[in-house]
């Protein structure tokens, strides 16, 4: 799916089993975060963890949805040669990991979450959790722009009659440098555009808080 190989055929089947394992992975990770209301209350409530089971996939889908337009401008304003089904390939992908490192973080997250009763520091470990899941995530996704655009020095062709002389190092070195600076803009960008995805994350968790059964 990021290299844009598969039929069309395939790539439906392959995204709707990574947005599947996503829905379920972030589910669970919901539950287990949804434990603290049922040690934390005076009354235990377990539809705190019904509603983080269901806010948690939303919030990841929802903020996929409102950031995916922009990395994809962003992308083609900077030559990255990727068509929309292989930036939206990266971030089912960086999203599925995501996931799966907060599910294999839940069991971690319940147990704190049933013998603790601090709010802190449950918000505080949730917070960790999730930032830890974000940047494997991301780093998936660093990896495919930095295969399909390496950022590293690319030697221009020597015309057959040129030859190399002490004189011209200082000529030499120009080309490459004009030829690799192409290939390094996206970095920034992608910066950029994960603050942005982070600010969304954030506000549209707000929106949907909230996650944690606190009294």
């Amino acid at each position: 799916l990021l290299r844009g190989t598969l039929t069309n055929a395939e790539s439906p089947r392959l995204v709707r089993s990574l947005l599947c394992w996503q829905v379920v992975l972030a589910a669970f990770y919901g539950l287990c975060l949804g434990l603290f209301a049922l040690s934390a209350r005076e009354s235990p409530d377990a539809r705190f963890m019904l509603g983080a089971a269901l806010k948690l996939p939303i919030l990841i889908l929802g903020t996929t949805a409102v950031t995916l337009p922009s990395l994809y401008v962003f992308l083609a304003l900077f030559d990255v040669q990727l068509g929309f089904k292989q930036v939206l390939g990266g971030m089912l992908a960086a999203n599925t990991v995501f996931a799966t490192v907060i599910a294999s973080m839940g069991p971690i997250l319940g147990f704190f979450s049933l013998s603790s009763q601090s709010y802190p520091f449950i918000l505080l470990l949730n917070v960790a959790i999730c930032g830890l899941g974000g940047l494997l995530g991301m780093r998936l996704v660093i990896k495919t722009l930095a295969a399909a655009n390496p950022a590293t020095l690319v030697e221009a062709p020597k015309e057959p009659d040129e030859e190399v002389t002490p004189g011209n190092d200082d000529h030499e070195s120009e080309k490459m440098s004009v030829i690799s600076q192409p290939t390094v803009g996206w970095r920034g960008i992608i910066g950029v555009w994960m603050v942005l995805y982070v600010f969304v994350g954030t506000q549209l968790a707000w929106i949907l808080r909230p996650f944690i059964g606190h009294l």
